[in-house]
């Protein structure tokens, strides 16, 4: 949450069922709300909380397993995504895939698994099909390296960035995209790579997570 704020995100912290946190939230206008608490007694709290402000919104629940469903689904809720039910996919995509089963129909058998039971969510694996044919043969990194995630970076003024522009700092050698540059309080997305980098400002990164740890070293030291 830390992180978010840094890259400027309106994050709000407090009770979810309260109903100012709910009204700062404007979680009267929200397409989707997702609830992430493991006690069932607290998430029936704060769905009621929320379909009192919004009867109409989409709610999305994690849960360690599946033994509230059909309670979860009385209270309203659009669908319920069980910890337990996925950790299991992937244990089985892992022995599948270290036992030589082709990519392909690693990614069909455990798609298929994932339609019949889940109504709206159709998986989790990121590209194409083409993608996942061409993927290496690394099985450590099954699907952690094939993830891209946002990172917030802060110059502080001895960054080595600080008085270069992003085209100066060559970051497509580390394959990492600058989504965004906040400064002074505004967000620029997709910045000019002919912006000059000051102390204070805050870098927005999209990548893998090794690529993206390597370009923040890159920023911050300038090691390559």
């Amino acid at each position: 949450m830390q992180e978010a704020q840094t890259a400027g995100e309106p994050v709000i912290f407090g009770h979810a069922a309260q109903k100012a946190i709910l009204k700062s939230a404007c979680v009267s206008k929200a397409r989707l709300v997702i609830v992430t608490m493991d006690d069932f007694e607290q998430s029936q709290i704060v769905i009621d909380a929320i379909k009192h402000f919004a009867p109409e919104v989409k709610i999305l629940v994690r849960m360690q397993d599946d033994t509230h469903l059909e309670d979860l689904k009385q209270l309203g809720v659009t669908e319920v995504v069980p910890e337990s039910l996925e950790a299991s996919l992937m244990l089985v995509s892992h022995v599948l895939y270290m036992s030589g089963v082709p990519m392909r129909r690693i990614f069909k058998r455990v798609s298929k698994e994932r339609q019949n039971r889940y109504e709206y969510l159709h998986g989790f694996f990121t590209g194409n099909s083409h993608e996942l044919h061409e993927y290496g043969n690394s099985q450590s990194s099954f699907v952690s390296d094939r993830l891209e995630y946002l990172h917030a970076i802060a110059l502080p003024e001895e960054a080595y960035a600080v008085n270069k522009t992003i085209s100066e700092l060559q970051l497509v050698r580390h394959k990492v995209v600058v989504k965004a540059l906040r400064r002074d309080g505004t967000e620029i997305s997709m910045p000019d790579e002919d912006i000059m980098l000051m102390a204070s400002d805050v870098l927005l990164l999209k990548g893998k997570p090794r690529r993206v740890e390597r370009a923040e070293q890159f920023i911050l030291d300038g090691l390559p």
